[in-house]
C-alpha cells in the first residue's frame, strides 16, 4: 500500500476527531477561565481555540527567531569580511617587502623540482 500525504493528513484528522469528541463529551474535561469551570462543548472549543493561538504564537516566534539569526550573521559575515580587508591593507607593505622574496624562491623551487619530475617521467616512458 503506497502512503501519500492525503492519506496521512486523513488518518491524523481521523484521529484529532476520535480525541476531540471524547475530550468534548466527558464531564472532567473542563477549562478555568476567571474561577469559572466551563465544560462540555465550550470548554473544549475553548481550549482547542487556546491551543491554536499558541500554535500560531510559536510559530511567529520561530520565525521572528529566524529572521533575526539570519539578519545577524550576515552582519557578522560582511563585518568579518571588512576586517579581512582592513588586515589585508595593512598588512600589504609587509607582504610586498618581505615576503615577495620568499614566495619567489618557492615558485623557483617548485619549477626546478617540476621540471626534474616531468624529465624523470619522459625518462620511465621511454624504455
Amino acid at each position: 500500500m503506497k502512503i501519500v500525504p492525503r492519506t496521512i493528513l486523513f488518518v491524523a484528522l481521523f484521529c484529532l476527531l476520535v480525541v476531540g469528541l471524547t475530550l468534548c463529551f466527558d464531564q472532567n474535561t473542563s477549562i478555568v477561565i476567571n474561577d469559572q469551570q466551563i465544560g462540555g462543548v465550550a470548554g473544549f472549543g475553548m481550549s482547542l481555540l487556546a491551543m491554536s493561538a499558541m500554535g500560531l504564537a510559536l510559530l511567529a516566534a520561530a520565525v521572528c527567531t529566524g529572521l533575526v539569526l539570519a539578519g545577524m550573521s550576515l552582519l557578522l559575515t560582511l563585518l568579518f569580511g571588512a576586517l579581512l580587508l582592513m588586515l589585508l591593507f595593512a598588512l600589504a607593505p609587509l607582504l610586498l617587502t618581505v615576503l615577495f622574496p620568499v614566495i619567489l624562491v618557492c615558485a623557483l623551487v617548485w619549477l626546478i623540482r617540476r621540471g626534474k619530475q616531468a624529465q624523470r617521467s619522459s625518462d620511465s616512458q621511454a624504455f
